[in-house]
């Protein structure tokens, strides 16, 4: 009798489970050329993105499709937690476009683009946060959702753990040149690497 009431019990239990991974949809699909980590399991090719699924990479960067209409790229070597309405960048680089309502969570900062089709280039390094907006501006947030700084298009910044503000160029004809260089090296950086791009204009200057 008791045996029969403990199979009774197991049997809810797993359709409980199984009717809990049934109800949760799929935000989204991601893909690489290569091997990638969902949820500590390896895949190859194409995987279904429910929110909250956590994707790291390796070797080889990662395309991720929201339903949303949000794109993000995963770069080499980074990971990060996928939701419906933002990515919590654990490691490394990602590059998010189509940020409308889209948001991206790294250390104690987030970000969010000002416009629908805002596309921003952020690193995780160490405790440094680097943010880079490609087309459109972003607004940078704190800890409290207090607003720091809005970045223009083609402009970088970087914060620090911590800080209440970032750094940019040093004068108006620097931030100027930065702004030229940055647009083409992000371009050809999100294509190849991610942290290229942001490296390239993020060089040590007084906030």
């Amino acid at each position: 009798m008791r045996l029969n009431s403990l199979s009774k019990f197991a049997f809810v239990a797993a359709l409980s489970i199984t009717s809990a991974f049934a109800a949760t949809p799929t935000i989204g699909v991601a893909s690489a050329v290569g091997t990638f980590m969902v949820n500590s399991a390896e895949v190859e090719g194409n995987a279904n993105v429910f929110d909250g699924s956590q994707i790291k990479t390796s070797k080889a960067s990662s395309q991720i499709f929201l339903q949303n209409g949000s794109a993000l790229t995963l770069g080499t070597n980074s990971s990060g937690t996928i939701y419906r309405d933002r990515v919590l960048l654990e490691r490394g680089t990602t590059k998010v476009a189509n940020m409308n309502r889209y948001s991206i969570e790294a250390g104690t900062y987030r970000i969010e683009g000002s416009e629908p089709t805002s596309q921003a280039i952020v690193r995780l390094d160490g405790e440094t946060v680097e943010v880079a907006a490609v087309t459109g501006s972003l607004n940078v947030f704190n800890a409290k959702g207090a607003l720091l700084t809005r970045i223009g298009s083609g402009t970088a910044s970087a914060f620090q753990s911590g800080a209440t503000t970032g750094q940019s160029g040093a004068s108006a004809q620097n931030n100027n040149d930065k702004k030229k260089r940055a647009l083409i090296l992000f371009l050809g950086g999100s294509l190849a690497g991610l942290g290229l791009a942001v490296d390239a204009i993020l060089q040590p200057t007084s906030p």
